[in-house]
């Protein structure tokens, strides 16, 4: 498999994450101090600086999100919010952050009971979200 190596200026996309930040600059850091590491990157001590691309990351679930997801995968039309939290005890915080992600859509609609028109959330699984409890 070839290897990718993809160039940035200093300040770079800001597309790492938090989790390889630490990494990246003491790599940044190395390279600057390295002058025969620059050249053999191809860079010619121009201040530039080269990171390895690397392979999307697999979406890690939580069990509970899992439950979540695999809850809304057996239910065409979803669940609302107030379901989900109220009456099988998941964090709305954890739900909000599956809908960030994208593994989840929220939309807001009317419905009536007891004859009352009330306004709710309605959580449905993406194809994103089914892939990943797939997986």
């Amino acid at each position: 498999m070839a290897v990718a190596l993809a160039a940035d200026s200093r300040g770079g996309s800001g597309a790492t994450d938090s989790a390889t930040q630490g990494t990246a600059d003491s790599l940044d850091e190395r390279m600057r101090r390295s002058k025969s590491a620059m050249s053999k990157c191809g860079g010619e001590n121009d201040g530039s600086w080269f990171r390895m691309a690397l392979p999307p990351r697999k979406p890690r679930l939580s069990p509970e999100q899992r439950q979540v997801l695999e809850m809304l995968a057996a239910d065409p039309h979803g669940a609302t919010e107030d379901l989900l939290v109220l009456a099988h005890g998941f964090d709305g915080d954890m739900i909000a952050d599956l809908v960030h992600r994208g593994f989840a859509t929220a939309q807001r609609e009317s419905m009536k009971a007891g004859g009352k028109t009330i306004d709710v959330v309605r959580i449905r699984i993406t194809s994103v979200g089914r892939q990943a409890i797939e997986s």
